[in-house]
């Protein structure tokens, strides 16, 4: 590089090499600043939390009854009973038909915010959860990010949206709503509960049935002892009066006969308050395991119909620089407009003779 006089102004003569050299130079250093700055949205995300559902979350799971009800056979024996399950709600019907037309929507928010106060802004929408009757799951906040997981009503779900709107400009500001129709989930509750009733009818029947034969068995059984007695008062008394040998023996083996008939008749009394207590106890119990399935059945349905009145959201809130908001408002690329500026004042300098002149070589 030369310096000269040439009247009044400079004359710097500089390499052409040497300025393509220091552009491409400047043109690098540029765009690895632009990169640097561009926000990581994913970095810190919680596990198990996308952009376009908010919070995943698990299905609920019911029990339903995977064989016949138990029953009495005909020779006063139980039979097999229900064994228990646990399957999703939506086990029944799968996919549902056209036929049903009704609409179960769950909806699901989620936003990204970029912003120069992170802190602030994550202040604000958990304030804004708390106004719409919302609650927060998860929250974190740093100096560059900050994301918080919330649940708010769906009643008030629009007046929310429209305050984390507000928070910061529109061009700061993205989301994602959807919905999702679980109506499957609610058919399997429903069917559910048409089953455990069924099952619960077929059991009240069975135990029903059971108590009448038991009644009549044990009606039957206490006729036939009382006639058993009766005969063998008589024959007592007879025996009492008789003093003929021959007569006694032939009385005394009858007598021997009426008091085994007796024996057996008592003994199947037993018998039968024995079966009738063992088979009376396991209906009682698979009664009750249904109506407890039945009472699980209503709770997850009411528990369903909360989940629907809700809006399960998740927010992101990430810091950014003066150059992205520069290249997010202006309508061109502020590293040309910079370049413009640039050139611009050279250009006003050159005429005042302030800059010398430059001479490529």
């Amino acid at each position: 590089m030369e310096n000269f006089e040439q009247g009044t102004r400079k004359v710097i003569k500089i390499s052409r090499k040497k300025v393509i050299i220091s552009v491409i130079v400047v043109v690098l250093i540029l765009l690895v600043l632009g990169f640097s700055y561009m926000p990581d949205t994913n970095r810190n995300r919680p596990f198990g939390i996308n952009d376009g559902g908010g919070a995943e979350s698990a299905l609920p799971t019911v029990s339903v009854p995977t064989t016949a009800p138990g029953i009495i056979a005909e020779d006063g024996n139980y039979q097999k009973g229900y064994d228990m399950m646990t399957v999703p709600p939506d086990y029944y019907g799968g996919q549902p038909t056209i036929n049903d037309t009704r609409e179960f929507l769950k909806t699901n928010y989620s936003a990204q915010i970029q912003t120069r106060d992170v802190s602030g802004v994550v202040r604000d929408v958990k304030n804004a959860v708390a106004g719409a009757d919302g609650r927060v799951d998860s929250i974190n906040s740093s100096e560059k990010y900050g994301y918080i997981n919330f649940v708010v009503a769906k009643s008030k779900f629009d007046s929310f949206k429209e305050e984390i709107e507000s928070l910061v400009h529109k061009k700061l500001y993205t989301e994602n709503v959807s919905s999702e129709n679980l109506l499957g989930q609610k058919q399997g509750i429903e069917e559910q509960a048409n089953s455990i009733t069924k099952s619960l009818a077929d059991l009240e029947k069975s135990k029903k049935d059971l108590d009448a034969r038991h009644s009549v068995t044990l009606k039957s059984l206490a006729s036939d002892l009382s006639s058993v007695q009766i005969q063998l008062a008589t024959l007592r008394l007879e025996i009492a009066n008789t003093t003929d040998n021959a007569q006694l023996t032939i009385l005394r083996n009858q007598e021997l006969t009426l008091i085994q008939r007796e024996s057996t008749i008592k003994q199947n009394q037993n018998t039968e308050n024995k079966n009738y207590a063992n088979q009376s106890a396991n209906l009682t119990s698979q009664i009750k395991q249904m109506n407890d399935n039945l009472a699980n059945n209503i709770k997850q349905d009411v528990q369903f119909a909360d989940n629907i009145e809700t809006v399960s959201g998740y927010i992101s809130v990430n810091w950014i620089s003066y150059w992205q908001m520069a290249k997010l408002f202006s309508p061109i690329h502020p590293t040309i407009i910079v370049i413009v500026i640039i050139l611009g004042i050279l250009y006003a300098l050159k005429r005042k003779k302030v800059l010398p002149k430059i001479e490529l070589v």
